[in-house]
């Protein structure tokens, strides 16, 4: 992959979207609100560089981000199933 974009994705066309495009966006998307739930890394730039380039570009779509859910409200989500999942395990 490295050798096919080795600048990474810097822009995704809303008429050119594959199927790999929306799959990359729809598991990534969110990765930023599950990292800061879970307290951990799932993306690391240095390992994964192409997929945070993909993502980015993903987010900066005007249709993406008028279809997302705002950040605060999928860390707040994410809480609450992490919180109940917790709860019923104990």
């Amino acid at each position: 992959m490295k050798k096919l974009l080795p600048n990474g994705v810097s822009v995704i066309e809303v008429q050119n979207l594959g199927l790999l495009d929306i799959l990359v966006g729809a598991v990534f998307s969110p990765s930023k609100a599950q990292e800061e739930v879970a307290d951990v890394q799932i993306l690391d730039p240095e390992k994964n560089p192409l997929i945070i380039s993909w993502v980015t570009a993903w987010n900066q779509l005007t249709t993406v981000q008028e279809l997302l859910p705002p950040h605060d409200m999928i860390v707040g989500l994410l809480q609450f199933v992490r919180k109940t999942a917790l709860g019923s395990s104990g």
